[in-house]
């Protein structure tokens, strides 16, 4: 799991249970001069990870990944001082709860409140997440939580078609209420479609930050998507280590870095010309393209060089 940054602080909005000044028409409706609004820069993400303000959408196919992934982060989250609000659309708390223990212990899982507002013991309002959004806010401050995250987005729609405008913006409306930065998990509707969760640009402009999971050959890779007020966050490789069925650790780094790696592999046999190397590289169960090898091979002229059409490992 990566370190938190030293500057890793709380962010987001104050306790929306605080009521304001009845007889100041201003604070009634939350107005204020925009030249009273902070100019600062953007606060840092979280964990390089997630938006400190808003939402972030992390997606992919069914089975990727993305629950040991969350897992990590809530592990990372709480570590530097957050409490999580974990709403489980799927109703799967044991599911979570190995996890998270198996990655943090009961210092973390102290830290983790665990509501599944379409369970049987859910005794609050019955449907999709903007009609709980103020029982789950209550959550939130009774608590004393700083994130949320939301397991998952279809789900939480509670049978409005997450697909069309209304499913997205109303969901969004109902992270507005409940008040705190957010990680929702959510799917795609085909195979192999990064680019926006359920391929939908309502749900990709609606998230200030969103990151696709998928494998690509053996590697799983974690992209980043959008970031609101962010250089681009990047592509990483993601490694899950389990001990005896137990989960481990869950570490990741540049792909880049593991592209230039295997690449690496092929050539100590000696040079290449491009099409070969792409061929091997698809031989080995790698979905990588010839464009995405040329400019690996063209960026890192320390490790690779160029002679007679043919490619290889520079001394």
């Amino acid at each position: 799991m990566r370190a938190l940054d030293d500057e890793l602080a709380l962010y987001g909005p104050g306790d929306p249970g605080e009521l304001p000044d009845a007889d100041n028409p201003l604070a009634q409706l939350g107005a204020r001069l925009l030249s009273d609004v902070s100019t600062a820069p953007a606060p840092p993400t979280l964990l390089g990870r997630l938006d400190p303000e808003g939402a972030t959408v992390l997606f992919g196919e069914g089975g990727v990944g993305k629950g040991i992934m969350a897992a990590s982060w809530i592990c990372g989250l709480v570590a530097g001082g957050h409490r999580v609000l974990l709403i489980d659309y799927e109703g799967h708390p044991c599911e979570w709860s190995r996890r998270i223990h198996s990655l943090g212990g009961n210092p973390i899982t102290e830290n983790v409140l665990y509501v599944a507002p379409a369970g049987p013991d859910w005794h609050g309002t019955r449907g999709p997440l903007w009609r709980q959004a103020d029982e789950l806010r209550e959550l939130a401050t009774d608590f004393g939580a700083t994130y949320v995250v939301v397991d998952s987005a279809v789900p939480a729609c509670g049978g409005t078609d997450p697909l069309k405008p209304e499913g997205a913006a109303q969901y969004t409306m109902g992270l507005e209420r409940i008040g705190r930065p957010s990680l929702t998990l959510a799917h795609v509707t085909k195979a192999s479609d990064g680019r926006m969760p359920f391929g939908s640009a309502f749900w990709h402009n609606l998230s200030r930050l969103t990151w696709s999971l998928a494998r690509d050959g053996e590697t799983l890779v974690l992209a980043n998507r959008k970031a609101n007020n962010y250089a681009n966050l990047g592509r990483h490789a993601v490694t899950f280590t389990w001990h005896d069925g137990i989960l481990g650790e869950v570490s990741d780094r540049p792909y880049s870095v593991v592209l230039a790696d295997r690449i690496a592999e092929l050539l100590a046999d000696g040079p290449m010309t491009l099409d070969e190397l792409t061929s091997e590289l698809g031989a080995n169960g790698e979905d990588i393209n010839r464009d995405s090898a040329k400019r690996k091979l063209n960026r890192d002229k320390e490790r690779f060089t160029q002679a007679g059409g043919k490619w290889g490992l520079a001394e």
